[in-house]
């Protein structure tokens, strides 16, 4: 973990920048020791790394170095995947080339880099293990020519099984290297959905969806509210947002987004979504939230971090109860 120490004059530039704490809010300044997520770029301060389990975007790499606003890579074009940190299934209640007032775009998607990968990975697999068959057959007949013919081979044998195997050592190499390999930017925003699969995409500012070969995208600034509750059918393990925005004739529209999540996905859902609410109406109806409750039980730990982002960090939620 790579930790930063803040100072007002090294780091100038950066407090310019009037960086803020996702989790907690807070402005980050001059004596905060800071962290920054590798993946995203957020900065965190200590003890809120320490709280997320020094774990963020589903990774725990940290950068060591802090990035100024130069080198953060933002791109202006709003389907840039680069910048939304967050992707999971989901379902809605319309099409997406249906939603009047979000930004559409029709793409031809490619098969992906991840794709190509593992299709070589699975080649050199092969490759070693059809090697080690010719490797047999070959030691076999030439041990079979030695004893049969007496003929001196023993040494062109060695030579000949070094040979091999300092080859097949340098493919099993490459594989397991690549095994290890971090994601590259090529992996993180080529996407190929699934036949009738649809994906959202979030930050702290914006939602993009993804249908086949169709985005939609649109910034906190579009959207006038967000009704938070749970999906009636599935109520322990999935979230619901409804999201209410005008369309270019400003008149109001609608659209509910169920989100398939893991407690921890939802946990980051939610401070999205205390980043949301400094700029829109973003309503907890309490009673409907998932319970992440185990052995049945009806205590929702998802609720508790909310009251708890919302007593102790300043969240500006909303709350129903009915």
């Amino acid at each position: 973990m790579h930790l930063h120490r803040i100072d007002c004059t090294t780091h100038h530039a950066f407090l310019q920048e009037a960086r803020q704490d996702p989790v907690t809010g807070d402005v980050i300044k001059s004596g905060d020791t800071v962290v920054f997520c590798a993946a995203c770029k957020s900065v965190f301060l200590q003890e809120t790394w320490e709280y997320l389990g020094n774990t963020h975007c589903h990774q725990q790499e940290t950068l060591p170095q802090i990035p100024t606003e130069k080198h953060l890579n933002i791109r202006s074009n709003a389907f840039d995947l680069y910048r939304y940190r967050m992707r999971f299934r989901c379902d809605i209640d319309k099409d997406i080339d249906n939603l009047r007032g979000w930004k559409t775009k029709t793409t031809i998607f490619k098969k992906t880099t991840e794709d190509k990968i593992k299709q070589k990975k699975e080649n050199k697999k092969l490759f070693i293990k059809i090697s080690f068959m010719i490797l047999t057959v070959l030691n076999f007949v030439l041990f079979f020519l030695t004893l049969t013919f007496n003929i001196f081979l023993i040494e062109k044998i060695i030579l000949i099984n070094i040979t091999f195997l300092t080859f097949l050592l340098y493919i099993y190499l490459t594989v397991f290297f690549t095994d290890k390999k971090k994601p590259t930017r090529e992996l993180l925003t080529v996407i190929y959905p699934q036949e009738d699969e649809r994906l959202i995409w979030l930050n702290n500012q914006e939602i993009c969806l993804l249908e086949k070969s169709m985005y939609a995208h649109i910034s906190m600034e579009g959207i006038t509210q967000v009704l938070v509750s749970g999906y009636e059918d599935v109520k322990d393990t999935n979230i619901t947002l409804e999201i209410a925005y005008k369309d270019e004739q400003q008149q109001a529209q609608t659209v509910k987004i169920n989100i398939y999540l893991t407690f921890e996905d939802a946990k980051n859902v939610i401070d999205a979504l205390k980043s949301w609410a400094k700029k829109t109406r973003v309503i907890i109806h309490a009673k409907k939230l998932p319970t992440f409750g185990r052995m049945g039980e009806k205590v929702s730990e998802l609720l508790s971090y909310i009251y708890f982002l919302y007593n102790y960090r300043d969240a500006k939620f909303e709350f129903v109860e009915d």
